[in-house]
């Protein structure tokens, strides 16, 4: 029998790198799961790394076996390990993305647990603004009757953006920017990810380069990635 030489790593070593792994809301298997899926993503465990045994890694989390050994299925499900009679379960070969090297690891994801920030930095959007909230409570105090009247004429569904909205930034364009632009030259999209993939898709074909800073926004890798 050839020697078994895969890489292998023991539970209170992946235990460091898996960081606090149970900290968020939902089933513990699908925790684990999702945190050994992503330490496989980033590169901290490569194909061919054998997981400890769920017994050993279940007495170093301190958890059932059984969530070990339901979080072993999901990443065999999910095409990101295997498991051989004898030789146990073990990270595949799997699409990575690039973005996926920029997730955080365990180190990083508790130093943004434990910050003392009033705001989340995991998460790429503010709350709700004033004017927002004074609408839903008090909507004559921010447009007239005739006003919501006619917002609510129509379907509502503005493809290119809401015109008053697409007219103000024209404005501001040419104004303040000295960038002489047209409402019609104007789209107002759902968030920064569809303004990227837009602007991917329409400005850089298959197979040519483009230079990003580092580090970037992950999403621009993945948009790029997906351009080819």
């Amino acid at each position: 029998m050839p020697r078994d030489t895969a890489a292998r790593i023991g539970g209170p070593a992946l235990a460091d790198l898996l960081g606090r792994w149970s900290v968020a809301d939902g089933p513990l298997y699908r925790l684990l799961a999702s945190r050994i899926g992503r330490l496989a993503d980033t590169g901290s465990l490569p194909p061919g790394t054998r997981l400890p045994p769920e017994r050993e890694l279940a007495a170093v989390l301190a958890v059932s076996r059984n969530t070990v050994a339901l979080a072993y299925q999901l990443l065999r499900d999910d095409g990101m390990a295997e498991s051989r009679q004898g030789s146990g379960t073990r990270i595949v070969p799997h699409r990575v993305t690039p973005a996926a090297v920029h997730r955080a690891n365990g180190f990083f994801t508790g130093m943004l647990e434990t910050s003392a920030v009033s705001f989340d930095l995991t998460l790429a959007a503010v709350d709700c603004a004033p004017q927002v909230a004074a609408a839903l409570d008090d909507p004559a105090s921010v447009l007239s009757g005739a006003a919501r009247r006619a917002l609510t004429a129509g379907t509502g569904y503005l493809p290119y953006g809401l015109p008053a909205l697409r007219a103000a930034i024209a404005d501001m364009l040419t104004a303040r920017h000295g960038v002489p632009t047209d409402p019609s030259q104007i789209i107002i999209t759902t968030g920064g990810q569809q303004a990227l993939d837009l602007l991917v898709s329409c400005e850089v074909g298959a197979g040519r380069a483009a230079v990003t800073e580092d580090p970037t926004f992950p999403g621009v890798l993945d948009a790029l990635h997906r351009a080819g």
